[in-house]
C-alpha cells in the first residue's frame, strides 16, 4: 500500500507564497508596460522608430513570456491546493471508515 504524508498548512502556504510572488511579478509587469508607452510617446521624429520596435520586442517577448508564466503559477498553485485537499478527504474518510469498522 502507498502512503502519502503531507504538512497541509505549509504546502498552502508555499501556494499563497507563489500567488504573491506572482501578483508582484504582474504589478512589475505593468509598470513596464507602462513606461514603455511613455517613452513611445516621447519619441517622436525618428527616434519614433525605435519606440515602435521596442515596443514589438516587448510584446512579442516580455509580454508572452510574462502572460504564461503568470497562468502557469495559477495552474499550478489551483492544482496544488486540490490535491492536498483530496488526499486531506482521503486521509479523513479511511479515518471515518477505520473508526466504524472498529465498533
Amino acid at each position: 500500500m502507498t502512503y502519502y504524508r503531507v504538512d497541509a498548512p505549509t504546502c498552502y502556504s508555499i501556494f499563497g507564497k507563489a500567488e504573491t510572488e506572482k501578483s508582484d511579478a504582474a504589478a512589475k509587469h505593468s509598470k513596464i508596460s507602462a513606461e514603455i508607452d511613455e517613452l513611445g510617446a516621447a519619441c517622436t521624429g525618428k527616434s519614433a522608430k525605435l519606440a515602435s520596435s521596442l515596443n514589438a520586442i516587448y510584446n512579442r517577448v516580455l509580454t508572452a513570456t510574462m502572460t504564461a508564466a503568470e497562468q502557469q503559477i495559477t495552474n499550478a498553485a489551483a492544482g496544488g491546493r486540490s490535491a492536498v485537499a483530496a488526499i486531506q478527504r482521503a486521509d479523513h474518510e479511511m479515518a471515518d471508515r477505520i473508526e466504524r469498522d472498529a465498533h
